[in-house]
């Protein structure tokens, strides 16, 4: 655009405009020969960076604290929930062997009961067992007592018969031997009857040793 084309605002505007960028070299200008000023605006500047560094730092070291502080939560939620899980195992580990601890204290039981049962059948059975031989041992002696009193009653009448024959066996050998004059009394033989009694004597009395020793 040509400067006869221009109006007045533009040129005031332009003129402005000149008058700051004059100004902002002159003050550059200025502040590159104020060396007070320029030690004091790096300073400043320092300042300033660290400060921004030390917050830096501290917002570092917040963040870590609070990361380790998590991480401590965490690594303390976890032995808590180990620790929980531990408990939970050892309840139902100990629930069970006690369950099991139960149920062979009710098995060594009921064989008991059993065996006791078994044992006081038997017991029973060898109760009947015995009243059943003491019966039959009664039962026998009571045979056995009729059977001695039966032979011993048969050994009586045995003996008194075998007695009533010996004597008259005898009176009839007294009769044989005094009937007479004494040569024929010596010739006459020995009477049957005699003998006959004195073997069956002999053998009532052989026969009540054998049944006594029996």
């Amino acid at each position: 655009m040509s400067a006869e084309n221009r109006t007045a605002d533009e040129v005031r505007a332009e003129i402005a405009e000149t008058r700051a960028e004059l100004q902002e070299t002159a003050a550059a200008l200025a502040a590159k020969t104020d060396v007070k000023a320029q030690i004091k605006q790096v300073a400043t500047a320092k300042k300033t960076q660290v400060q921004n560094a030390a917050a830096d730092v501290k917002q570092a070291a917040a963040e870590k604290a609070a990361e380790v502080k998590d991480k401590a939560a965490d690594v303390k939620q976890a032995a808590a929930d180990k620790t929980a899980q531990v408990k939970e195992a050892a309840a139902g580990k100990t629930a069970a062997a006690k369950g099991a601890a139960v149920q062979k204290a009710a098995e060594i039981r009921d064989a008991a009961t059993a065996r006791t049962a078994e044992a006081n059948r038997a017991a029973a059975d060898s109760g009947t067992r015995t009243a059943e031989a003491n019966r039959a041992a009664a039962a026998a002696g009571t045979t056995h007592r009729a059977t001695v009193a039966g032979v011993q009653q048969t050994t009586t009448e045995t003996a008194s018969r075998v007695a009533e024959s010996a004597a008259e066996a005898a009176d009839r050998a007294k009769h044989q031997f005094t009937d007479g004059d004494p040569a024929t009394v010596a010739r006459r033989p020995l009477p049957f009857a005699v003998l006959a009694a004195a073997a069956m004597g002999i053998a009532a009395i052989a026969a009540t040793i054998l049944r006594r020793r029996r």
